[in-house]
Formats: C-alpha cells, structure tokens, sequence
C-alpha cells in the first residue's frame, strides 16, 4: 500500500511540473487540460487566464466549463457556476449548451435573470 501511495505521489508531482513547464513554455491549452485531468481546476484556472488572446482564453475557459459539468453532473451545478461565473470572463448564455440535461431550471434560474 505504502509504494503505491508514494508512485502516486510521484505521478502526481510529475504532472504538476509538466502543467507549469508547459506554462512556461506558452503552451496554455496543454497545461489546462493536464490540469483538468489531475481535477485540479484551481491550476487550470491560472493557465486558462495566461493567454493575451481573449478567443483562446475564452477557448480554455470553455474546457474548463466543460470538464465541471461533466464531472459534478447535476448534483453541483450551482457550484459550478458560480466557480466559472467569479473566475472567467464567460457568460451564462455561452454556457447553455454545455449544461447537464438533467440540471433544473431552478438551478440556472439565478444565473439566467
């Protein structure tokens, strides 16, 4: 158990050093969706708001957008929301077609008005 833990410590770090090497390298869509792999959207958050080119910030935000929905289902929808709402420049509307199926309008009511 112990050498698992510490192969997957390992990994872990690993790939943390690859999203911020990609990072420096400009390559920020490799480094968001690393990060979004690793679940760990606070790192792609930074990465998603690195680009000086609006289109492909907008572009990685929507990953982003994305990857929670498909994650959290419709059980954290509002989380999700307002995590992408105080962290990007992306609007309700550009996320209507990303919403889960199941999500209830009450849920995006808020949101929405």
């Amino acid at each position: 158990m112990k050498k698992r833990s510490k192969l997957t410590k390992k990994i872990n770090c690993l790939r943390k050093a690859q999203i911020i090497l990609y990072g420096i390298l400009n390559v920020h869509s490799k480094s968001v969706e690393l990060a979004l792999i690793c679940n760990d959207t606070s790192l792609a958050k930074i990465y998603a708001n690195k680009p000086m080119d609006k289109k492909v910030t907008r572009e990685l935000w929507m990953k982003i957008a994305k990857h929670l929905f498909n994650n959290t289902g419709t059980q954290n929808v509002q989380q999700s929301l307002d995590f992408i709402r105080q962290n990007s420049k992306l609007k309700v509307e550009d996320l209507l077609e990303e919403f889960p199926k199941e999500a209830q309008v009450e849920e995006m009511k808020q949101h929405l008005c």
